[in-house]
């Protein structure tokens, strides 16, 4: 199966978040279940690809999507990757994560500030105990600066992993599975507390469900610290902003293709 065709394999959810305001759609999946609802008017920035979500903290902005099965894990592999740029480095910054800090913890990509200062993932098996791992391989990140977050729960190693710019993996043993809990999926925030905000960028974030991506599936989405996004061949994404459709449509020009 080439590359491009194998990303789409247990491919859950996938949000460009090209849209420079309002909703922001799944390309895959049921979008009555997966549509991010925009929190406190989160705007749009350039991203790695095309546009991006841009979280302002002091104004509590975030977008979400209400708990439902489809997000819902158990003990079974899990793969998160999304990119992300730091405004900002506050104490907490949660990125992508399924965790409202009480009794209903299931999964959480962020940055940890103070002396840790690293990008981490949090697995729970139980809603309340959970496992982190820092991505030390990477260290401290810079402000101003994207980087490819990739983050998963392997079942069969019984391990949480992360990678940072397809640099080493960091990993620590994990053996009681991801809690199917009742948390929203969050992108920018944590509900558990008001300083869990992000203050930066994200885009191209997905979730794969029942599979861990490959390093060779990895190394094709990262391209080169250029990114790329769904459909993973080039094309622009079905979910475009202002920016890029514009640059489609002159391509479309160039190329004698109808708009």
């Amino acid at each position: 199966m080439p590359l491009l065709h194998s990303l789409h394999s247990g491919l859950l959810a996938y949000w460009p978040l090209h849209e420079p305001s309002g909703s922001r759609l799944s390309v895959m999946g049921d979008n009555s279940l997966l549509t991010l609802t925009d929190n406190n008017t989160v705007t749009g920035n350039p991203g790695i690809v095309e546009d991006a979500s841009q979280f302002t903290a002091a104004n509590s902005e975030y977008l979400s999507v209400a708990d439902n099965a489809l997000l819902s894990m158990g003990d079974i592999d899990m793969f998160m990757a999304i990119w992300v740029y730091l405004d900002t480095k506050p104490a907490e910054s949660e990125i992508l994560s399924k965790d409202n800090g009480a009794s209903q913890r299931e999964y959480a990509v962020r940055y940890l500030g103070g002396g840790t200062d690293r990008f981490n993932l949090l697995i729970s098996g139980n809603g309340t105990a959970n496992t982190q791992q820092n991505a030390n391989t990477l260290g401290s990140p810079s402000t101003a600066t994207w980087y490819f977050i990739c983050a998963w729960h392997d079942s069969v190693a019984n391990t949480i992993n992360i990678r940072v710019n397809m640099g080493g993996v960091d990993s620590a043993a994990h053996t009681t599975g991801i809690f199917d809990g009742t948390s929203a999926l969050n992108i920018g925030r944590s509900p558990f507390g008001a300083g869990t905000y992000l203050n930066g960028r994200a885009c191209e974030a997905g979730i794969w469900k029942g599979r861990i991506l490959t390093t060779s599936e990895q190394l094709w989405l990262y391209n080169n610290g250029k990114g790329r996004t769904y459909p993973f061949d080039g094309r622009y994404s079905p979910i475009v902003s202002p920016r890029a459709h514009g640059l489609m449509k002159r391509r479309n020009r160039l190329t004698g293709v109808a708009n």
